[in-house]
């Protein structure tokens, strides 16, 4: 369970700044909220990172 701890503090974080710019009224395409989610990963999760972006 450390390691879902670890994960889900910085996804948090990157969801509560998409979720603030949304409420300024800025438009975040989709596809680049995908992409920061993926970039906040841990770099031990290398593969599963790589595998997320080719789909």
């Amino acid at each position: 369970m450390v390691d879902v701890k670890s994960v889900m503090n910085p996804v948090q974080e990157i969801q509560i700044i998409i979720y603030d710019l949304l409420a300024e009224g800025m438009e975040i395409n989709e596809s680049f909220q995908v992409a920061a989610i993926i970039e906040r990963l841990p770099s031990m999760w290398r593969d599963f990172k790589n595998y997320l972006k080719c789909k």
